[in-house]
């Protein structure tokens, strides 16, 4: 009897405190689709720092390398969180 309600109390107890795994991802197409802008957001960000680079031959100086870095990397972990949160927390 004692070990039937312990193990009821501790079913409970679990039950709680796990998140749902349902809700995580309910929309696996919306999932996919924002690994697919994280990744053109990626090659973007590519061709930007290749840009930098060439302004940096050419001009003979830091700044454009700095500038296409800072804002490649900046641009990359902004549109990451905005999509973490739309994974979290769906609209609708």
């Amino acid at each position: 009897m004692l070990q039937s309600k312990q193990r009821s109390f501790f079913y409970s107890r679990s039950a709680v405190e796990e998140p749902n795994q349902r809700q995580c991802y309910t929309e696996p197409d919306t999932f996919m689709h924002h690994e697919h802008i994280r990744l053109l957001v990626l090659g973007v960000s590519l061709l930007l720092i290749l840009c930098g680079f060439l302004g940096f031959l050419f001009a003979q100086t830091v700044l454009p390398l700095f500038l296409a870095i800072t804002l490649a990397f900046s641009g990359y972990l902004s549109l990451d969180a905005y999509l973490r949160t739309l994974e979290r927390y769906p609209p609708g």
